[in-house]
């Protein structure tokens, strides 16, 4: 059964933000990196393919992802 659009919506807003605070991450001392990029990837996964693909397939991200 297919995603509501808000559902959707939200886990795609999730993503980004889980993403944006991974990058943080990496500068901040303290702020945990891998964790968030973990949120990210899940979703993505759930909300859609092509963000998925693109942080499974990056050269930083990817590896957290797939370890």
């Amino acid at each position: 059964m297919a995603r509501q659009w808000y559902v959707r919506a939200a886990l795609q807003v999730l993503a980004v933000l889980s993403l944006v605070l991974g990058i943080v991450g990496i500068f901040v001392p303290g702020l945990p990196t891998t964790v968030f990029i973990l949120i990210a990837g899940w979703a993505a996964m759930r909300s859609s393919p092509r963000m998925h693909a693109w942080l499974w397939q990056h050269k930083l991200f990817g590896p957290m992802l797939q370890n």
